[in-house]
């Protein structure tokens, strides 16, 4: 999974284009601080991921 957020500049949109077994996921981060770690972190996608992982 590839989350990103409008105005990071460094984690980008397109990803699945390379990498077909990658998912693009957009995500809102706000404006301040949108490549925080944190921001991403907390955000329900990966949760989500997380989760199913932990399951296999």
């Amino acid at each position: 999974m590839n989350l990103h957020a409008a105005g990071d500049v460094v984690a980008q949109n397109g990803l699945a284009t390379v990498a077909p077994a990658v998912r693009d996921e957009p995500v809102h981060n706000g404006i301040a601080e949108p490549h925080a770690a944190l921001r991403y972190l907390d955000k329900q996608p990966l949760a989500d991921l997380i989760v199913k992982a932990s399951t296999l």
